[in-house]
């Protein structure tokens, strides 16, 4: 499970939770699989996912209740908040990437970007008690006559040479005035898991990072997300929800082989690791073979 900004995201195929090495997680092709992302913060969040560089929820952005968590495990497509189909990963074949689709540089490669909900200001109440002493203060003003005519309050008599009107010998002081800016607020529509208690929003104008290269990703690994069966999960529209500007970003990358072998079953964060300089089987939470002392995560 990748972690950022309070924000975990995970892989999943049939209910389990599989493990990354860095931000690589291996199952085999032909799998469905659904992204888990689970909002550690006391504050809403919302997220927009991309798979192979596609935008898989069609505009739509996922609002993930504080403390809680949203499995997405299908494509939206065509405003449906019904059903729709499963993510399934497959091969990239030799037809495939000569083919109409070709080869996309984000092949593999899951998107979550996310931002949350802006913090509700704390309002404080000042009182102030005014003592009525202006009748005092009356009587305590100077006035003095200018061979100009005045009377000039607050002011020695003198030759008007030596006022300067508009600043604090004047008594005048210098003022400056900013008018405040104001954000326009429209209204939201969001979609909210039925089940989950998630919600979705639409916002018209996303900005989208540049897509990341998978150049590190070796071609015999490199698999895509396709449309697989049909799948009963549902939405409903929301309203409200003003998002902070500054937006965070995690990527996980999906392969079907290690190396020249490919995955004959998912690996999990309960699959116990075996070492492939003796084969020893380690504990799932061992790093390194308890016989030989190999690493048991190759980067």
């Amino acid at each position: 499970m990748m972690y950022k900004n309070q924000l975990a995201v995970a892989i999943k195929h049939n209910g389990k939770i599989l493990r990354e090495t860095a931000d690589l997680v291996h199952l085999p092709f032909g799998s469905e699989f659904s992204v888990l992302v689970k909002n550690l913060n006391s504050r809403r969040v919302k997220f927009t996912l991309h798979i192979d560089g596609t935008d898989v929820l069609d505009g739509t952005e996922i609002i993930v209740n504080a403390n809680s968590e949203v499995e997405m495990k299908r494509f939206i497509r065509n405003g449906n908040m019904d059903e729709g189909n499963a993510f399934k990963f497959i091969e990239r074949t030799a037809a495939i990437e000569d083919g109409p689709r070709g080869i996309k540089v984000d092949d593999g490669i899951v998107r979550v970007e996310f931002w949350f909900e802006q913090e509700v200001p704390v309002v404080t109440t000042t009182i102030h008690h005014h003592k009525d002493v202006w009748w005092n203060d009356y009587y305590r003003r100077t006035y003095t006559t200018d061979y100009y005519g005045g009377p000039y309050y607050g002011m020695t008599s003198g030759s008007l040479g030596d006022v300067k009107l508009g600043n604090s010998e004047a008594g005048g002081g210098s003022y400056s005035s900013a008018a405040s800016a104001s954000v326009a607020k429209g209204a939201v529509r969001s979609m909210v898991n039925s089940v989950g208690g998630a919600t979705a929003t639409s916002f018209n104008a996303i900005p989208q990072n540049a897509s990341v290269p998978v150049s590190d990703v070796a071609k015999s690994e490199a698999g895509i997300t396709v449309p697989g069966s049909k799948v009963e999960q549902k939405f409903t529209t929301v309203y409200g929800f003003n998002a902070e500007t500054q937006s965070h970003v995690i990527i996980l990358r999906m392969a079907g082989r290690s190396g020249e072998v490919e995955v004959a079953a998912p690996v999990t964060v309960k699959s116990k690791q075996k070492c492939s300089t003796c084969g020893k089987v380690n504990k799932a939470t061992a790093k390194f073979c308890s016989d030989c002392g190999t690493a048991l995560e190759l980067l």
